[in-house]
């Protein structure tokens, strides 16, 4: 069974203190949810590495890892992709290996959480998508988890957006009984309605993984919704196998291609954005490193509000 690692030894106490990268200041809290996201990406990979299953960085933690050898400054998340068979013999094994705090959460091991990208958390933690927050589900500090797929280049367009209108289907499934939902939010209830939000989650990875695509010289992300289908659609070859990147302290592994990767998704990769575009894109986290998401979902709107997290 997965135990924690010890985050202070490997990437060292000054890792954890407020810090300028870049012109931009990472708090001592930020600090802490990288550290857990590392702790959960070294359980992924005790994982894969028992069961000989490829695993590697992908958007924006490759882009960090190449750019920054860690973190983007104003980011605050990992993102991890495996190629679709190391997937679902990873979705078949990791629950075995996994003990407390550790959770896979998925739509059929947590069931009120339909969003279609399954997730590792560290469940001793909070990371509370603040509308969703009375959903149920385990809320604790996730690493994303995508397959990543073959395609066929003349068709990746139209079945991204079949799967789009899966993917929808799932996440209006979540917001049924959400409040403060806005106009927009509320029209998408009804034109995405389903009464089997699992056979959209089905549906949507059937798709992805089609067979007659197998052997294609290209690969793809189908899960990464876009409305630029080519952004997320790169040569097969880049997968072939993964190379060690040192990221922060420590070695991730990373594409063997990950040029082609990083130039498909983000063009000019080591040009930085303009500075009012940095900055975290999840305003309505509510994030505590050192408490259960448990300890506030139980609270009520305004206990929340003036509860000792903060929100990314």
């Amino acid at each position: 069974m997965q135990t924690k690692h010890d985050m202070r030894a490997i990437l060292g106490e000054d890792f954890f203190k407020e810090e300028v990268r870049c012109d931009y200041l990472i708090p001592a809290y930020m600090k802490k949810n990288w550290a857990i996201q590392l702790d959960l990406y070294l359980v992924v990979a005790d994982i894969c590495e028992k069961y000989g299953l490829k695993y590697f960085f992908t958007f924006g933690g490759l882009l960090g890892a190449i750019r920054h050898n860690g973190f983007i400054p104003w980011d605050d998340d990992l993102d991890i992709g495996m190629l679709r068979k190391d997937y679902e013999e990873f979705i078949k094994v990791a629950p075995h290996e996994l003990s407390s705090p550790y959770f896979l959460r998925t739509p059929f091991s947590d069931p009120t959480c339909l969003y279609p990208v399954i997730c590792l958390v560290n469940s001793d933690t909070t990371f509370i998508p603040k509308l969703f927050r009375r959903n149920g589900f385990n809320m604790g500090v996730p690493i994303d988890i995508f397959p990543i797929d073959y395609c066929s280049i003349d068709k990746v367009e139209e079945e991204r957006k079949e799967i789009l209108k899966y993917f929808l289907q799932c996440t209006n499934f979540m917001k049924r009984n959400c409040k403060g939902l806005n106009e927009r939010q509320k029209r998408d209830l009804v034109t995405y309605y389903v009464d089997d939000p699992y056979q959209s989650f089905n549906n949507l990875h059937g798709l992805a993984s089609n067979p007659a695509d197998e052997g294609s010289d290209y690969m793809t992300i189908y899960n990464a919704i876009t409305r630029e289908p080519l952004k997320h659609v790169y040569p097969s070859s880049a997968f072939a196998d993964s190379i060690s990147h040192r990221f922060e302290n420590m070695d991730v592994k990373i594409p063997v291609g990950w040029k082609d990767v990083l130039n498909a998704t983000f063009g000019d990769y080591m040009q930085f954005p303009p500075v009012e575009e940095r900055g975290s894109k999840n305003n309505q986290i509510f994030f505590d490193p050192d408490h259960p998401y448990t300890y506030y979902t139980a609270m009520d709107d305004l206990s929340l509000e003036n509860a000792i997290g903060v929100t990314l």
